[in-house]
Parts: structure tokens; C-alpha cells; sequence
């Protein structure tokens, strides 16, 4: 701090502090060193000596506000905007900024002489006016208000367009569509199944759930804005339910571990309502993303089957970590004759693809992506939202990523955790919402394996072998949780609250 008050800054820190600012240059840092623009910050935040203060906000003797703007003038008025423009203030050493009001409130500082105020409701009144702010903060006098009336909105949304079905299952499908456009906003869309409002979403995308299976349902969307135009139906869609035989889309890449050594590993999560037979199926690597020019290689043909609502492991059959190994359903054989486990032997930038009878699937990295190192030393999750596969990798919005070796959570995955089926099978748990502990009633007397509990995103925060009743999770957050019970007769699971 001694050093702060007593060593100015110099031109060159100046000019350092502009050229790392500048985010088109790829060897600047893209932010500035407030310390380097008022070294009086210092001070203000950890005391000691009083360093300069090159904004004069904090020791100026600057006590003159400045004149009042003139000329307020709001042109442009729309459903939902309008333009404020106003005369410069003038200020014995310079105005710096304005405040904006609307009907009284702050809306926004700008440092110019204009503004277009938005989100304005249609067919209403409002009040606008302007104040000039000098370096000081010394504030003038408000304008006199002027009052402006927003165009009334009757004008609906175009008619949504280009309807895709996608992501069938035997109970659901995915709707989506090109945006509606409107004079001021969209505000929903409401989606017709058969005629029939099923839901109503903000988005351009909507899983239609709770159908029956291997049926043909008709599809319509219209939009709607804030004052409740409606747009007209769009051409009604056909979608088809699957068959309970056939495969589904939403076969997909859940995990990817690329751990020390050979701690490799591939997790699949069939997210349909019936069991996949894994014939025609089959996981390839491109080495270094096609440095070299290599494509997909190291086939490795799948075989038996994926359970409804359940995970495969894959892992390299030299994997050390005991938790890979406890949840492995296939173990690819580390030897010369398959290439040392291959594709189960990748690295950080090897991109890895589901296929379904040589057509990609699903995809972790981007093929031809290079050295990109999008995964090394890694694992990656997919995230609990996604529910259906992609052949274009997105790290950033698909997967979590965790340090190297973190195998926590191999061997299930956040979109298959049912709450269907798990009084029927004579298990009730209670009290729920949970306060300090709840009890698990076991009706049919059927033996627990295992008991695990997940949180809302899929992470697994308690498991026990032990076939007890009572559970004590005062250690849980407030949240809601899945609770997954593991015996001979399969895996039920249901959701409790705990407070």
C-alpha cells in the first residue's frame, strides 16, 4: 500500500492497461488493471496511505451539478419502445453521464444523448424524463417529464413453421419449430396434440410425453404475445410413437473416462421403456482427430443387451480402478490382438462414436477436430437435461466435466432414475417431504443389495449395502433426490424431498 501512494503510474502501465483491454488481440488478457486506471481503488478497499485519485471522484472539491438537459424529445413510439433524445448539459468540468427515468424509476445510465427504452408494455402511458451527472456525482435536477403512449398491440405472431418430430420413443416424442415472429414479442407457444392443448413453452422445442405406444398423433403449434394474439395453427404434423421392439434414438453416450493409465471407460444409457439388444451396435475412435488423416477405426462390435432404464460399461480390460471394474459389462481385452484395448484406449483427443449398423449415433469430441484435447486427463458426464443423442459434439452445453480418475457415478446416469415403478414393486418411503430421516417400508420382503441416493442432477451422494430401514440425511442439502433400490428382481427408484 506504501508502494501504491508513492510510485505513480507511468505511461507505460497506461498503455499496457489499453493494449490488454483490447480483445481482438490474441495475446492480450482481454480486461483492464483498475488499480492502473485509479490507483486511489487500493486505498478505498484496504486503507493506508492515500494513493492518487486520477477519476477525482474521491477527492475532488467539485461541488457545482450540472445544468439540466433541454429539449427531451421521444420519437419512434412502438408497441413496446420509444427514442429519447435530449440537448447536451453543460458543467463548469465535464457531465460524464445520464440517468434515465421511467414513471420515476432508474432505468438507465448512459454516457450519450440518446436512448430507446424497451419493454415498454403496449397501449399504456409512461412518464420519461432525464438527469445530467458530472465526475463528482454531482447530479442535476430531473427534466420536466414528458408522457408518451405506446401503440396499441392487435397484430399477432406469424404462424410457427418447419415442425420436426424427432427422438420417438414408445411414450413420447420430441416437437420443434422454426420461431414465430411479432411486432413486439412472442411470448409462448402452445402445442396441440390431436387437437388437444397438451403444453404450453417458452422454447422452440417440447417433449410430448404420456402416449401410447406405436400410435400416430397429429401435431399443431400456435404462438402467442403478451396481449394474447394468437397466431394461426400451423400445418398439422404427423409423429409415431415406436414400437416396444424397436430401437430408439435416445440410445446415447451417458460417460466417457479417460483416467490414468488404462483407466478408460465408456458408459451407454438406454433411456427408452424397453430392453435394447445391442446387436448392430458398435464404438470406434478416430486417433488424434484425424491428425494424420485416420477415420473412424478399432471397431468394436457390441453384443447382449441394455436393459429399460439402465447403463452398459465399457472398460479397458487393464483398468485399475475398482470401481470400473465393479460396474464393467464388457471388458475389452488389453492385448496385441486388439490393439491394447482399442477404441477403449483413447486419449484426450481421440473423438469416440456410437453406431447403429455404420451410422454415427453419438459422438464425444469432433472428428477431424485435431489436437483439440477436448477430454484429456478427464471425465466427462452428460448433463441430466440431455436425453437424446447428437452426432455434433457440445462439451459446453452436454457434458459436466470432473478430474481425472472421478468414477464416482459409472454405472448409472440422472435420466434413467424411474419414479414409476417403485410402490408397485412393495416399497414405500416415508415421511416425504424429510426432515432428519425417513423409513423404507419392504412390503413383498424382497432382499436390498444395494441403496443408493442421487441428487437433482444425477451426482450420488449416500449408497449402502447394508439392508437397513431407517436413514438418517441431515447431512442433504434442502432439495429434491432420488432414492435407487438395487435386489434380485431388479432396480426401482422414486423421489423425496428433503427439508
Amino acid at each position: 500500500m506504501k508502494w501504491n501512494a508513492e510510485d505513480p503510474v507511468s505511461d507505460f502501465e497506461r498503455q499496457r492497461n489499453t493494449y490488454h483491454e483490447n480483445t481482438n488481440n490474441p495475446e492480450a488478457q482481454g480486461n483492464r488493471n483498475p488499480f492502473i486506471d485509479n490507483p486511489r481503488l487500493a486505498t478505498r478497499i484496504w486503507g493506508g496511505p492515500e494513493a492518487e485519485d486520477t477519476w477525482g471522484i474521491y477527492t475532488s472539491s467539485d461541488v457545482e451539478i450540472p445544468s439540466v438537459p433541454t429539449n427531451l424529445i421521444a420519437t419512434n413510439i412502438t408497441t413496446f419502445s420509444v427514442d429519447l433524445s435530449w440537448t447536451a448539459s453543460t458543467d463548469n468540468v465535464a457531465v460524464t453521464s445520464y440517468d434515465v427515468f421511467v414513471n420515476g424509476n432508474l432505468y438507465k445510465n448512459t454516457t450519450t444523448t440518446q436512448l430507446t427504452v424497451i419493454g415498454l408494455n403496449s397501449d399504456t402511458v409512461y412518464s420519461l424524463s432525464v438527469l445530467a451527472k458530472d465526475i463528482a456525482n454531482n447530479s442535476s435536477a430531473q427534466t420536466t417529464a414528458i408522457n408518451i403512449k405506446t401503440l396499441i398491440d392487435n397484430q399477432a405472431p406469424t404462424t410457427p413453421t418447419n415442425i420436426v418430430i424427432s427422438n420417438q420413443t414408445t411414450t413420447s416424442f420430441v416437437v420443434s419449430w422454426d420461431a414465430s415472429t411479432d411486432n413486439t414479442a412472442v411470448t409462448a407457444y402452445e402445442i396441440f396434440i390431436d387437437s388437444v392443448l397438451n403444453g404450453t413453452t417458452a422454447d422452440t422445442s417440447f417433449t410430448v410425453s404420456n402416449l401410447t405406444t406405436s400410435t400416430t398423433y397429429s401435431v399443431q403449434i400456435r404462438a402467442k404475445d403478451a396481449k394474447n394474439n394468437i397466431s394461426n395453427f400451423s400445418t398439422a404434423v404427423d409423429a409415431t410413437t415406436s414400437d416396444i421392439n424397436q430401437v430408439s434414438s435416445e440410445l446415447f453416450f451417458s460417460e466417457y473416462v479417460e483416467g490414468s493409465s488404462n483407466n478408460k471407460a465408456l458408459e451407454i444409457v438406454n433411456n427408452t421403456d424397453a430392453d435394447v439388444d445391442l446387436t448392430g451396435f458398435s464404438i470406434k475412435r478416430q486417433k488424434d482427430g484425424g491428425v494424420d488423416g485416420d477415420v473412424w477405426e478399432n471397431e468394436l462390435q457390441l453384443s447382449g443387451t441394455i436393459l429399460k432404464k439402465d447403463v452398459y460399461v465399457i472398460i479397458n480390460g487393464s483398468a485399475s480402478l475398482q470401481k470400473l471394474k465393479d460396474e464393467a459389462d464388457f471388458v475389452q481385452p488389453n492385448a496385441n490382438e486388439t490393439n491394447f484395448g482399442a477404441p477403449i484406449n483413447f486419449n484426450g483427443n481421440d473423438p469416440v462414436g456410437l453406431f447403429k449398423n455404420g451410422v454415427l449415433v453419438d459422438i464425444i469430441g469432433t472428428y477431424n477436430g485435431g489436437n483439440a484435447n477436448f477430454a484429456i486427463n478427464k471425465t466427462l458426464r452428460r448433463k441430466s437435461g440431455v436425453s437424446k443423442p447428437n452426432t455434433t459434439f457440445d462439451l459446453a452445453n452436454e457434458w459436466d466435466e470432473y478430474p481425472q480418475d472421478n468414477v464416482n457415478d459409472i454405472g448409472t446416469h440422472s435420466s434413467i432414475l424411474s419414479v414409476t415403478s417403485f410402490e408397485n414393486a412393495g416399497f414405500k418411503l416415508y415421511p416425504n417431504p424429510v426432515i432428519s430421516k425417513f423409513f423404507i417400508a419392504n412390503n413383498f420382503g424382497d432382499e436390498i443389495l444395494t441403496i443408493s441416493i442421487f441428487n437433482a442432477i444425477g451426482k450420488k451422494v449416500f449408497q449402502s449395502q447394508q439392508s437397513t430401514k431407517e436413514f438418517h440425511v441431515q447431512f442433504l442439502s434442502k432439495g429434491i433426490y432420488f432414492i435407487k433400490i438395487s435386489t434380485e428382481k431388479g432396480i426401482f427408484a422414486t423421489k423425496f424431498v428433503k427439508e
